[in-house]
C-alpha cells in the first residue's frame, strides 16, 4: 500500500536555540578585541533585543561606534536610551567637547600659520593656499558641530580660490555639504 500524503509530510526542523547572552557577550569582546566594530555594534544591538537597556551592551555599542568614527550614532544611542548610566552624560559631553577643541585646535593653527608666513614676507595668495586644507578641516568640524551656514560659507571661500593643492581638494570634495 503507498503511503499516505499525510505521512510524507515531515515536521519542520526545529530551530536552534538563539545565542545565550553569555555567548553574546563573548562574541562582542572578541569583536571589541579584533577592532571590528561594525560587528561588535551588530552583537550589542543582538544582546540588547533580548535585554533591553543593558548598560554594558550599551556601553559596548557607544564605544564600538565612536571606535568606528561614528560619533552621531554613539550620541543617537545615548539619546534613545531610555535610562542612559549616569557616566553616559559625561560621554555625551565628551564628545561634543572633543568637537569645540578640535574647533578651537583648528583655529589656533590657523592663526599661527597665518602670522608666521606673513611675518615671512609669503605673497597672499600662497598663504591661503597653504591654510586651504586647516579652512577645509574647520569647515568639517563646523558642519559636525551644526554650524552648517558656518560651513557652507568656509567650504566656498575654499572652493572661490584656486587651489593647487591637491590635498585640499580632495578634502573638499569628500567633507563638502553639497
Amino acid at each position: 500500500m503507498p503511503p499516505r500524503a499525510r505521512d510524507k509530510q515531515k515536521a519542520p526542523a526545529p530551530q536552534p536555540p538563539p545565542p545565550s547572552l553569555e555567548d553574546l557577550f563573548a562574541s562582542l569582546n572578541r569583536h571589541i578585541e579584533r577592532s571590528e566594530f561594525e560587528e561588535a555594534v551588530r552583537v550589542a544591538d543582538q544582546v540588547l533585543s533580548i535585554s533591553r537597556g543593558d548598560e554594558d551592551a550599551l556601553r559596548c555599542k557607544v564605544v564600538a561606534l565612536v571606535k568606528a568614527d561614528d560619533v552621531d550614532g554613539a550620541l543617537s544611542t545615548i539619546r534613545s536610551s531610555k535610562s542612559p548610566p549616569a557616566d553616559f552624560r559625561y560621554s555625551r559631553h565628551t564628545a561634543y567637547t572633543d568637537k569645540t577643541n578640535a574647533e578651537q585646535l583648528l583655529l589656533v593653527a590657523r592663526r599661527i600659520g597665518q602670522e608666521t608666513m606673513v611675518s615671512d614676507n609669503f605673497p597672499e595668495d600662497e598663504i591661503e593656499n597653504e591654510l586651504a586644507p586647516i579652512a577645509v578641516q574647520l569647515a568639517y568640524v563646523q558642519q559636525l558641530l551644526g554650524h552648517k551656514q558656518e560651513a557652507i560659507e568656509a567650504y566656498t571661500d575654499v572652493i572661490k580660490q584656486d587651489l593647487a593643492d591637491e590635498l585640499s581638494l580632495a578634502w573638499q570634495s569628500t567633507t563638502s555639504l553639497l
